[in-house]
């Protein structure tokens, strides 16, 4: 048919009802409806031996508590050109799934201190549009923190 690329919808844990991928609780666990961390790695693979050139991104999500940063690559992700099957991750980094009454337990990122306050995005003006929700139960990652700045993720 000549497909050249593979758009993969996000991968991380969402809320059951996030059935488009951009509602993330879990950066660190890859959403069981696309198999395992194991079953990506080799799609990509099986991708990436369709070419002799190759372009390396790592694909980096992070997982921030409340006293600890840790930073993982899930997976290594490849991107084969020329002669392959470009693999394109989309993925979602300003905002985690909807909360119920302001409850961050269940998600990777846990304190409501780790999110901006919650407004409504006024288009006309750049700040607002980088700090206010997308939509009133979607909170939007303050990465102004400085747990979330020391992550390579947000350089």
């Amino acid at each position: 048919m000549g497909f050249d690329a593979i758009y993969i919808s996000p991968i991380p844990e969402n809320a059951a009802d996030g059935y488009h991928g951009y509602w993330a609780t879990d950066f660190y666990s890859v959403n069981s409806n696309f198999g395992t961390a194991s079953d990506l790695q080799a799609l990509v693979k099986a991708a990436h031996d369709l070419s002799t050139w190759r372009l390396i991104i790592n694909c980096c999500y992070c997982m921030y508590g409340i006293t600890q940063v840790t930073c993982i690559h899930l997976p290594p992700l490849y991107i084969c050109y020329i002669l392959g099957m470009y693999v394109m991750l989309d993925t979602v980094a300003n905002h985690a799934g909807p909360t119920v009454n302001g409850d961050y337990s269940g998600y990777t990122f846990n304190s409501s201190s780790l999110y901006h306050p919650q407004c409504d995005i006024d288009y006309t003006n750049q700040t607002s549009i980088e700090q206010c929700w997308v939509a009133n139960n979607l909170p939007d990652i303050g990465k102004s923190s400085h747990y979330l700045n020391s992550c390579p993720c947000f350089e």
